[in-house]
């Protein structure tokens, strides 16, 4: 998630200055005051400047060399729309990243007391619940936990790196995980989602599934009996809804999850059991990264065992990307009882209609963990249009 929508759910500029202050004491034993200065407020003459760009999502020293935002350059300079308008992006990346212009197209600034760790090497990236500092020069790559966010943000994605071998994922290098942060491989790739060519992105999107299929969901699929899943679905449904405050959308999301958690029920006598298996959880395009062929997924901060369809129902309906999804769902069941992309489920015996009303259960928690954190100050347009969804979809099973 970019810098210029994060300020405007949570407050970024606090929750940065807290968690890098924190980190860089923590691991590097480095005392350091830092502060968010905007464009109108005059700049310290003493210390390190380093220069924010929102809308490109990068907070860089000008020790930085350009070569150093190739992964920044690639992903921005790419993407759909007309050949005037991607020329113009083009250019305005170009300029936005060169060491000369850098400062000067920046809309913040971050000033701190004393030189930052590792500062020439740097490249600050803001994100949903974690941050990433890129080490180009040095091929790693640190992910930390914003202040104030659940440590199974991090927890969790170290544990499911260490409990499989991974090779879709870049390599986990160091820990600290107790402490809010790991080190990974860097891998300069693009994103699949600024690939122009559908028939290259939708073979890696293919190519991906696969991979994920054989290193993770076979190897972790277990089956839980129906009833043990829906118990601690409801757990984790009663701890969210606690957080909602408003009164008339707690209630619509309430009946939203009873209908749901009732179709699926109906299938117990028949279906006692489910497959689970260790799930990304957020598996879209945009974390997938592709360079010479080798693709790898990055920001696991949502994995945890979940049905074992789930990552491909994501990937597929494109629940990530779409705001009508709903109607890949709708497709999705014309397809076939079992559907084009549940194939490999059908191969192990899981039962489709089971799978579907889970993936509607866990579809509707996701985008609640997504969107009632402490730290959002609002409800967000894009849970209000996921309900909707969501409720398109389960209408379309009644069809």
């Amino acid at each position: 998630m970019r810098i210029s929508l994060l300020v405007e759910r949570e407050p970024f500029a606090e929750i940065l200055v807290k968690t890098l202050t924190s980190h860089w004491k923590c691991r590097y034993e480095i005392q350091c005051e830092l502060s968010w200065l905007t464009n109108f407020q005059p700049k310290p003459s003493d210390g390190t400047i380093l220069s924010g760009n929102s809308l490109l999502n990068f907070i860089v020293s000008s020790d930085v060399s350009t070569g150093s935002l190739e992964n920044i350059t690639r992903e921005y300079s790419l993407g759909e729309g007309s050949y005037f308008f991607r020329l113009l992006r083009k250019t305005y990346v170009g300029l936005a990243t060169s060491s000369l212009l850098r400062s000067l197209l920046s809309d913040f600034s971050i000033h701190s007391s004393v030189p930052i760790p590792r500062q020439d090497d740097s490249v600050i990236l803001g994100g949903n619940r974690r941050l990433r500092i890129l080490h180009p020069t040095n091929q790693s790559c640190e992910v930390i936990l914003k202040n104030g966010f659940p440590d199974l943000y991090i927890s969790n994605d170290v544990l499911v790196r260490q409990l499989v071998d991974l090779d879709c994922a870049p390599k986990l290098l160091s820990s600290g995980q107790q402490d809010g942060w790991y080190e990974e491989e860097y891998f300069s790739g693009t994103p699949l989602n600024r690939i122009i060519s559908i028939n290259e992105m939708e073979a890696g999107v293919s190519k991906v599934a696969q991979l994920l299929w054989d290193q993770l969901t076979l190897p972790t699929m277990v089956e839980t009996p129906l009833s043990d899943y829906v118990q601690r679905l409801d757990s984790r449904f009663s701890a969210l809804i606690s957080k909602m405050s408003d009164q008339s959308l707690l209630e619509k999301v309430d009946a939203l999850y009873g209908e749901i958690r009732t179709g699926l029920l109906a299938h117990a006598a028949e279906h006692e059991k489910i497959h689970e298996a260790w799930t990304h959880g957020d598996l879209q395009s945009g974390n997938v990264l592709t360079k010479d062929g080798v693709l790898k997924i990055i920001d696991w901060e949502c994995a945890r065992v979940r049905p074992a369809s789930f990552d491909y129902f994501v990937l597929n309906l494109k629940t990530r990307q779409f705001r009508e999804w709903g109607n890949n769902f709708n497709q999705h069941l014309k397809e076939s009882s079992n559907s084009f992309f549940l194939g490999n489920m059908k191969s192990i015996g899981a039962n489709s209609i089971v799978q579907n009303y889970a993936f509607l259960l866990e579809e509707l928690l996701f985008s609640m963990e997504e969107s009632f954190e402490v730290n959002f100050v609002s409800v967000s347009e894009g849970f209000i249009n996921n309900l909707c969804q969501i409720k398109k979809s389960l209408c379309s099973m009644g069809d």
